[in-house]
């Protein structure tokens, strides 16, 4: 139950770290800095 609940935190937070990662790494060839 507890254990079910911190995998899914910890999956999503993994999401969001990628998914962070991921635009930090594709904005600066779309939009190149001002």
């Amino acid at each position: 139950m507890a254990v079910h609940s911190l995998i899914l935190t910890v999956s999503l937070l993994l999401l969001t770290a990628a998914g962070t990662a991921i635009r930090a790494v594709l904005q600066p060839a779309r939009c190149p800095r001002r």
